[in-house]
């Protein structure tokens, strides 16, 4: 009988599952996933009013799950969206409900969001992108190229920065 091997059995995959707000039903597995993780992070974690954190932009966004394999398990470990505004007369990609498990932050799971994010509006043609920053992750945002805009705002209770990146020539 064969040994299960250490690196194949026990590896760590992460992978990332994309779904637009058009396909959002109570009974999508993939928004029920996304749905859990912004209700334990935003409602329960930040007291965010569950009317702001789930409002009428989830049927118009891209929605990015992010789950983890682990030792034959998969874990739901966070979700973004993103959809189009206009923003100072541009069509821009905001970026949106960036949400991290408790016990799987640290270990590069938000910048893997926010790389996934970027990657897949990029590749639906945006090339300017806007965020609120909670003001703690000011910083975090800053290392993917975005600046500070305008002064601090209150949203959902907490405070809040503009953050804007622009990647037009």
């Amino acid at each position: 009988m064969a040994t299960p091997s250490p690196d194949t059995d026990r590896a760590i995959r992460d992978e990332a599952a994309w779904f637009d707000g058009a396909e959002i039903t109570e009974s999508h597995p993939l928004w029920r996933a996304a749905k859990s993780i912004r209700i334990d992070v935003f409602v329960e974690e930040q007291n965010c009013p569950w009317a702001e954190e789930f409002d009428d932009f989830d049927v118009d966004a891209r929605h990015l799950l992010m789950r983890r394999h682990q030792d034959g398990d998969i874990h739901d470990i966070g979700t973004a969206r993103w959809r189009v505004v206009e923003a100072d007369g541009v069509d821009t990609a905001k970026l949106e409900r960036f949400a991290v498990r408790d016990g799987f932050r640290g270990g590069g799971v938000g910048q893997a969001l926010v790389n996934a994010v970027l990657a897949d509006a990029q590749g639906r043609g945006q090339r300017r992108f806007v965020l609120h920053a909670q003001e703690y992750l000011v910083d975090f945002y800053r290392a993917f190229g975005f600046l500070t805009v305008g002064a601090r705002f209150i949203e959902a209770g907490i405070a809040h920065r503009r953050m804007v990146r622009d990647d037009r020539p």
